[in-house]
């Protein structure tokens, strides 16, 4: 008996793949721009490692999604917990709630994936993979 991808898991995949294109091509303009950058050189080669590494992290949770990996299931919950933490930081150093550039959406929608894939009939899915 095979099991179906719920269609949570399918939409999540796709937002997985749309951020880990995203992380890769900030990493590759970083990189770029550090390269030709005399200031701040190391910083921002740095950095863009750190979106490089954050894209081919995300492309793994992708695949894991869509192949039902717990391990995928567990990372991508880390991966929300990690976005809600850099939101909550973000926005206790900027200070105003109400400013557009607070990502207030951010820790909204992870604190949603969070929760998501940890309901039981989604654990259920990856569990059995």
């Amino acid at each position: 008996m095979t099991r179906r991808r719920p269609f949570g898991v399918t939409i999540l995949a796709i937002a997985q793949l749309v951020s880990a294109i995203q992380f890769l091509f900030v990493a590759f303009v970083i990189l770029a721009i550090s390269d030709s950058s005399t200031e701040h050189t190391g910083i921002l080669f740095a950095t863009g490692l750190v979106y490089l590494a954050m894209s081919v992290l995300y492309f793994f949770i992708t695949a894991g999604y869509l192949k039902g990996r717990e391990s995928s299931r567990r990372w991508g919950r880390r991966a929300a917990i990690f976005a809600m933490i850099i939101a909550v930081a973000v926005i206790s150093l900027n200070g105003v709630i109400t400013d557009p550039r607070t990502p207030v959406l951010t820790l909204i929608l992870n604190l949603f994936i969070f929760i998501y894939l940890g309901r039981k009939k989604v654990r259920s899915y990856f569990r059995y993979r």
